[in-house]
C-alpha cells in the first residue's frame, strides 16, 4: 500500500504519523477486490448449511457407493472449508485495522518481501473455478508444506 492517491484519501494525518482508519484504504478503488473477498469470506459459515443440504440432496440421488462416498466427504469437507476461511478473513480485517500509518505501511511491505510466510498469511488468496461453490475467492492460510515449492517457482520468474 502507498500514499500515492492523495486526491481520494485523507494523507495528512497518515503523514504526519497519526492513525487513518484501515477502512480508508481498503475503500480505495484499487483494493475493492481484496475488500469484498474479504468481507465474503468473513461471513462463509453462513453457506455451511445450504451447502450440505444441497450435497445431501445430491447423496440421495447418488447412482453408486462411490458416488456417495464422495458426496459424505464434500458434506463433511464444506464445513471445514468455509469455517476456515472465515476465521482467516476475519484475523486479516482484524490485522489489517493496525495497519494505520505511513510508517506502518512501509514496515509491513519490508516485512512481506523478507517474510514469505507472512505474505501468505496475510495476503495470498486462491480461486475455486468450480461453477457450484458457496466461495470461489479462497484466503489461503499458513500452509507452509506448499509455500517452499511455491516460492521457488516464484523467485524463478
Amino acid at each position: 500500500m502507498s500514499y500515492s492517491e492523495k486526491d481520494e484519501y485523507d494523507y495528512k494525518i497518515a503523514e504526519e504519523g497519526g492513525a487513518v482508519e484501515v477502512s480508508h484504504w481498503l475503500n480505495l478503488p484499487q483494493n475493492s477486490k481484496l475488500k469484498t473477498s474479504l468481507e465474503t469470506a468473513s461471513v462463509a459459515t453462513q453457506w455451511i448449511e445450504p451447502e450440505q443440504e444441497r450435497l445431501k440432496e445430491l447423496w440421495a440421488k447418488a447412482k453408486n457407493n462411490t458416488e456417495r462416498e464422495a458426496r459424505e466427504y464434500q458434506i463433511e469437507y464444506v464445513e471445514k472449508y468455509l469455517t476456515r476461511a472465515e476465521e482467516i478473513a476475519k484475523k486479516r480485517i482484524e490485522y489489517f485495522k493496525t495497519l494505520k500509518t505511513q510508517a506502518d505501511f512501509d514496515k509491513e511491505n519490508a516485512l512481506c518481501s523478507s517474510d514469505k510466510h507472512h505474505w501468505f498469511e496475510y495476503y495470498a488468496w486462491g480461486y475455486d473455478p468450480r461453477a457450484r461453490t458457496p466461495l470461489s475467492e479462497v484466503p489461503f492460510s499458513s500452509q507452509q508444506n506448499i509455500q517452499k515449492p511455491l516460492s521457488h517457482k516464484i523467485q524463478a520468474q
